[in-house]
């Protein structure tokens, strides 16, 4: 299992390629988020997002860039959800798309000048647990219990800052919720029927019925 807290030596060059490269990325998704407003049915162009989400979420995990990874890991999530199919683009999402980018953006631009790794601000670790309530309550109100709960839970367990275990809290409670009732629906699904096979059909000397 990984441990966040695990510091490794990395090239300051290699670093900074990736900080770079992240905020090129940033600017292309400009014209993409735009494209979500006016055509949020084009799964391409949702998938597209969220390749590029996908791709600064692996990498700053590598660089041990934690607060960005946490919070792409998020993003991300919300964008699999779209790209899945399990929700479909509104207001609400845009916006805590566009918000999440931004922060994430900043964050990018501040290590381009100081390239060290740090923990959330109050700022952003607020907007992580809005995040976090959002994705959970819409799950929820499906019944879902998705493997992207299993791993947000166990993202969050695993970051240092006390913020990110209050909402890995909230979020096992309402897995919790959700597993009773998909366990209670389950067990009554599969429930065996008794079949009554008829007198006539059973040998009183054995007990074995005939075929």
């Amino acid at each position: 299992m990984g441990n966040d807290n695990v510091t490794l030596e990395v090239d300051p060059e290699i670093l900074q390629g990736f900080i770079a490269e992240s905020l090129d990325s940033f600017g292309s998704l400009d014209e993409r988020f735009v494209k979500l407003e006016s055509h949020p049915e084009d799964k391409e162009n949702i998938a597209a997002i969220f390749r590029v989400v996908h791709s600064i979420k692996g990498n700053a995990g590598f660089f041990n860039l934690n607060a960005a990874k946490n919070l792409a890991h998020k993003l991300e999530n919300l964008l699999d959800d779209l790209r899945q199919g399990r929700r479909q683009v509104n207001r609400p999402i845009v916006d805590h798309l566009l918000k999440g980018m931004d922060i994430l953006r900043a964050m990018f631009v501040e290590l381009g000048t100081h390239p060290q790794p740090r923990e959330l601000n109050e700022a952003e670790s607020e907007y992580l647990q809005n995040l976090t309530r959002f994705l959970s309550d819409a799950r929820a109100g499906s019944g879902e219990i998705t493997v992207a709960d299993l791993e947000s839970i166990l993202e969050a367990l695993r970051s240092d800052p006390l913020t990110a275990q209050h909402a890995a809290i909230g979020a096992l409670a309402t897995l919790i919720a959700k597993a009773g009732t998909v366990g209670s629906t389950a067990v009554t699904e599969s429930k065996p029927t008794e079949t009554k096979v008829p007198t006539s059909e059973v040998t009183k000397t054995d007990g074995i019925r005939k075929t």
